[in-house]
């Protein structure tokens, strides 16, 4: 049979890695991931011309060098201790709120999104702020004056509560734009995500050399583990 299908995904943010990276283009468990066999171009072109039914990936990347990411901060959210440490304030529906009136959520025996190639659980903690919530904190920089890098997000992705995140992000009161989280999970197990919001300070005021004041807009229910601030150093 003489078929093809083809489609084209085109990944706009950055993904950083040190020597590879794994893909994973379908399913949520073992039992619907697609076994593929790495086959060399030869090997391809034989099974095609035997008739065999064959599946074929380009993968096309524009690439640069860049200097090691390097931890700077991080918050625990659901940690009363990190969350004194990192001045954490809290408003819901322009009230302000104690963060720990918020019962938090514990996530057991669960996984990230894709995790499908090892059996390794994670169990994680977290509070649950709903939408219209307002959530100030402050990280603090580093001494060196690094301005580039990343704010990783850890999330608990609950199945069905809500199929997509999305919160407006603020630094030092500049707003920075919408931070949108799709949900790719449709399963109980695989429910922990971590995502990367883009960050150069180089274009924000900062009020201080020490730390930054992070805000954000929830306009959806915004489960939160943990915040880390990773700059280029």
């Amino acid at each position: 049979m003489n078929a093809a299908h083809v489609y084209h995904l085109h990944l706009t943010d950055p993904v950083t890695f040190h020597n590879s990276i794994n893909f994973i283009l379908e399913g949520n468990n073992t039992q619907n991931v697609t076994k593929l066999e790495e086959l060399s171009y030869p090997q391809y072109l034989s099974r095609r011309s035997h008739g065999q039914v064959v599946q074929s990936h380009l993968v096309l990347y524009y690439s640069r060098k860049c200097k090691e990411f390097k931890v700077i901060d991080q918050i625990n959210i659901g940690n009363f201790r990190s969350e004194q440490q990192h001045d954490l304030k809290l408003y819901i529906n322009r009230t302000k709120v104690e963060p720990t009136t918020l019962q938090p959520f514990y996530a057991k025996n669960v996984k990230f999104f894709g995790n499908t190639y090892n059996n390794s659980t994670e169990t994680e903690f977290g509070r649950h702020f709903p939408p219209k919530s307002l959530i100030f904190f402050k990280m603090r920089l580093p001494p060196d004056g690094a301005t580039t890098g990343v704010l990783r997000r850890l999330s608990y992705a609950r199945k069905f509560v809500t199929w997509n995140s999305e919160a407006k992000v603020y630094i030092n009161g500049e707003a920075l734009g919408p931070w949108y989280i799709p949900k790719g999970s449709v399963e109980d197990t695989y429910t922990l995500q971590e995502n990367d919001f883009m960050l150069n300070l180089n274009s924000i005021s900062l009020h201080s050399k020490q730390f930054i004041e992070i805000r954000f807009e929830t306009l959806t229910y915004w489960r939160d583990i943990s915040y880390t601030l990773l700059l280029m150093c």
